[in-house]
């Protein structure tokens, strides 16, 4: 039995597969309708599913596994942070938030699952294509369901859809995958949903999904011919955004290709934060502090705001280390690679996905969203289970795979 994200897969389930199955069917449509519950039913649901199976779980064995041990040494980090954080109890809060966030999902994703069925590749597909169905109604009709609920506040319907956009942004390069060994019509299905997607993300409103689409598309029909010569540029793509990320805004080539307001906006967030990195740079501000750092004097120099931080860099590989130091640059990059080498021993086809679901995702996230926000830790979480239980479905190199025929047939037979 194994629960290494790196080994071929489990000797046995713990796990039924109609449980998996259903989760990842569920997690997608609830995502698109209502992302921000997302991030505490998806740990709760991930919790009430362990507790049900807890005696068939070898905590010993989840409580030993380097990601468990990782999680739990960045939220001490997080927690120790509230002794020099710019506020104190939200850095505390906030840890401890993210650590309940993830802890449920983590181990689900570890636990060993029924992965050798086509029931958990065909879950998956049925919820992302409902939800892609729903996000691109939603976006023809520039509405949100949930406005339709009574009480609920009337918001800007275009502005709202980017966060399920961009989350299934992330999830669909998993499509190919899950769809691989099953039978056409689901195959058509697996298409329509990434069709679907890729429509909503063109038709609505947000450079992130677009941006994520692009990349994760790229970055799949690279990888699927040289999927570790692709794992290779990516890690090298993510050390030149991070170190030039603070240096564009002064770049005058870069101030002449991105003209939009948005993007001057961002190149002036990044600039900030390369400037409030430099002032702490071993330390940081504190566990999700970002936005509360003290403004500087003066103003932002591409839009002349006050030179002040939002809530958010709009950009992880910056917000790791302001709000953590060189410590949260070290545990992002350690989380990084532990994922690449990982996928660097799969099978050709799952290293493909694997690289386009990383791509897509750090793409999205280096432009708009917060690192330690629930509704995107859980979804990661999500997408990572559904790339563990559909990467060996009926068919797969390692389901038929056989060893080569030696001896004589009693042998063979024996």
């Amino acid at each position: 039995m194994s629960f290494n994200f790196c080994d071929a897969g489990p000797e046995k389930a713990a796990l039924p597969a109609a449980g998996v199955a259903g989760f990842l069917a569920l997690m997608p449509i609830f995502m698109v309708l209502a992302p921000s519950p997302t991030g505490v039913l998806a740990p709760l649901t991930a919790l009430i599913f362990l507790g049900c199976y807890w005696r068939r779980l070898p905590l010993d064995r989840l409580l030993k596994a380097p990601p468990t041990i990782g999680l739990i040494l960045l939220a001490l980090w997080g927690l120790a942070s509230a002794l020099w954080a710019c506020n104190a109890s939200m850095a505390a809060s906030k840890t401890l938030a993210f650590l309940a966030v993830s802890l449920p999902l983590l181990w689900l994703t570890l636990v060993p699952q029924a992965s050798h069925t086509a029931l958990a590749a065909k879950g998956f597909i049925v919820g992302l294509l409902i939800a892609a169905a729903l996000l691109a109604g939603q976006t023809y009709s520039d509405t949100l369901l949930r406005s339709s609920l009574p009480g609920a506040r009337v918001v800007l319907a275009a502005i709202k859809l980017n966060v399920p956009a961009a989350a299934l942004v992330v999830s669909c390069w998993l499509l190919p995958q899950a769809s691989a060994h099953l039978s056409r019509p689901w195959r058509w299905a697996a298409s329509l949903a990434w069709l679907l997607v890729g429509w909503a993300v063109f038709a609505g409103d947000g450079s992130a999904p677009r941006l994520g689409f692009i990349v994760g598309g790229l970055t799949l029909a690279f990888s699927w011919f040289r999927p570790r010569a692709a794992i290779v540029l990516l890690v090298a793509s993510v050390l030149v955004a991070h170190i030039s990320a603070p240096l564009l805004g002064s770049s005058e080539l870069a101030q002449k290709v991105f003209q939009p307001m948005s993007w001057r906006h961002r190149m002036d967030i990044w600039q900030l934060a390369g400037r409030l990195i430099a002032e702490r740079p071993l330390l940081g501000y504190g566990f999700g502090n970002s936005g509360e750092i003290p403004a500087l004097p003066g103003r932002l120099p591409l839009t002349q705001l006050r030179a002040a931080m939002p809530l958010y860099p709009h950009n992880v590989l910056l917000q790791a280390q302001l709000d953590l130091g060189v410590l949260g640059a070290v545990a992002f990059y350690s989380c990084f690679g532990y994922l690449l080498r990982c996928l660097w021993r799969l099978p050709r086809a799952v290293q493909a996905s694997g690289v386009a679901v990383i791509a897509a995702a750090l793409s999205v996230w280096c432009v708009g969203y917060p690192l330690w926000r629930a509704t995107w830790v859980a979804w990661l979480y999500v997408t990572a289970l559904a790339f563990q239980a559909t990467r060996q479905a009926p068919g797969s190199a390692a389901a038929t795979t056989r060893p080569k025929a030696t001896g004589s047939p009693r042998e063979q037979s024996a």
